[in-house]
């Protein structure tokens, strides 16, 4: 069931014309090969800042990602916690994968990324407090925004803020505390983020328009989205796992008819054969198949 909500989810996510999609612990549960399997049919880049494979530390996804809005370059990083694969049941990520620590990766990225692009945004799958700690120490980071994180670990019910370092005598270090918006997802997708940025020349924000958009029963339907998720989706995961069952039956009636019309025609071929043709016949196609020596 796991399996199918996660190709449904990719397959919405490609009709709301996502910009870019970060990992998360979760994404990992069925291994590295199923999330490029279900992500191979998207448009959109999946941007792992901090994971790579283990066997020739290549890049599991894409380091960064930048998307022209308007006349604005906007670089995308994403990253995931040091520790996002212990403790959680997963098939083989452990051992494909290694996460480099979260700073470690972004301050030898974002000088490149800065070449291409006017601001710099980060999705964190870190929480509130790591990323907090992370634009408050790492140059170029014009917007943060935190996914859920580990609910242990943060500060729920603390409120969306700038971020930045008060140093002693009241100064913002290094501008960041007002160069650095860091909002927070909404859990489980019960409300759409929503940031309005105004830019100077230099890519600085000058303006900011920042809310939370309610996605409640009121929220209107959106036909393309339904025709992915049905009305229950629940409902439509059955209806595809029913239609799976069916077409892996039918596959297999068609196997075991084709084997039967062989063994047939194979029959028909050596029935006038004598004993000793026959194991001729049947040694020199094992020999040219590579059977026996």
């Amino acid at each position: 069931m796991r399996r199918t909500i996660a190709g449904l989810g990719m397959q919405a996510m490609e009709k709301m014309r996502y910009a870019a999609m970060n990992l998360g612990r979760e994404d990992f549960t069925f291994g590295p090969d199923f999330v490029k399997k279900i992500s191979a049919n998207v448009t959109f880049p999946i941007v792992t800042s901090n994971i790579l494979y283990r066997k020739d530390l290549s890049t599991f996804g894409r380091t960064y990602a930048v998307i022209k809005i308007q006349d604005v370059n906007v670089g995308i990083l994403g990253i995931i916690p040091e520790n996002a694969f212990e403790g959680v049941e997963l098939s083989d990520a452990r051992e494909m994968l290694e996460i480099t620590p979260p700073k470690e990766a972004l301050s030898k990225l974002i000088p490149a990324v800065k070449k291409e692009a006017d601001i710099i945004v980060l999705l964190s799958q870190c929480g509130l407090e790591t990323t907090r700690s992370i634009v408050d120490t790492v140059d170029g980071i014009s917007l943060a925004i935190v996914g859920e994180g580990n609910p242990k670990k943060s500060s729920e019910n603390e409120a969306p803020a700038a971020c930045g370092s008060v140093l002693k005598g009241g100064e913002t270090g290094h501008d960041r505390g007002e160069k650095t918006l860091l909002l927070q997802a909404a859990p489980q997708g019960h409300s759409l983020g929503f940031a309005r940025l105004t830019l100077n020349e230099s890519g600085r924000i000058m303006e900011r328009q920042v809310k939370m958009i309610p996605v409640d029963k009121s929220t209107a339907k959106n036909e393309e989205i339904f025709a992915i998720t049905g009305d229950n989706i629940y409902k439509r995961i059955s209806e595809i796992s029913e239609e799976a069952t069916k077409a892996y039956e039918v596959q297999s009636t068609q196997n075991r008819l084709k084997i039967k019309q062989e063994i047939e025609k194979e029959r028909e071929e050596n029935r006038n054969l004598s004993p000793e043709e026959y194991i001729k016949l049947q040694l020199e196609k094992r020999f040219k198949v590579g059977g026996a020596k």
